[in-house]
């Protein structure tokens, strides 16, 4: 089986190991096979170490929930494999856009979430996200362009 071609529009070859994690075997079971992201269970276990960790309040955690727009026409008209291909590329800005210690999982099909130790700049990070991710992207010599909506929660004192 040959690896797809995984190109960042414009025509720009994708960062190699972000290819290559995408499509190498996982060994662990909490993370997404095709992203090598943490999964659903996984991020949900190291966000809720991150929520009990003590914190001052200016200091709180944030929680951005993204959700691909347009993921599944681009998916169901160019194949599985491009599909697959897309949602790598995704995680692969997603990954070059955060912060050492902020948490990113794909947590459903076209779905990820981000967990930030200090959601200050949550709302200016969501904002950023949507810019990068609209972004058209390159797969298999084809045009893709998606978007994201992004919600976000920032926990309580106490």
């Amino acid at each position: 089986m040959t690896e797809p071609s995984i190109r960042d529009a414009p025509a720009r070859p994708a960062n190699r190991s972000t290819a290559k994690a995408c499509w190498a075997a996982r060994e662990s079971g909490e993370h997404d096979s095709l992203t090598g992201l943490p999964d659903h269970r996984s991020f949900q276990h190291r966000l809720g170490w991150m929520l009990a960790a003590d914190t001052r309040p200016a200091e709180r955690p944030a929680l951005l929930m993204l959700d691909l727009d347009r993921f599944k026409p681009v998916s169901d008209s160019f194949g599985r494999r491009a599909g697959d291909a897309l949602l790598c590329l995704v995680a692969g800005r997603l990954r070059s856009t955060l912060r050492d210690g902020d948490l990113l999982g794909r947590t459903g099909a076209d779905e990820f979430a981000v967990a930030l130790p200090v959601g200050g700049a949550a709302t200016a990070l969501a904002a950023r996200l949507v810019d990068i991710l609209g972004r058209p992207y390159l797969v298999q010599g084809k045009v893709a362009n998606i978007g994201a909506r992004i919600g976000i929660a920032v926990a309580e004192d106490g």
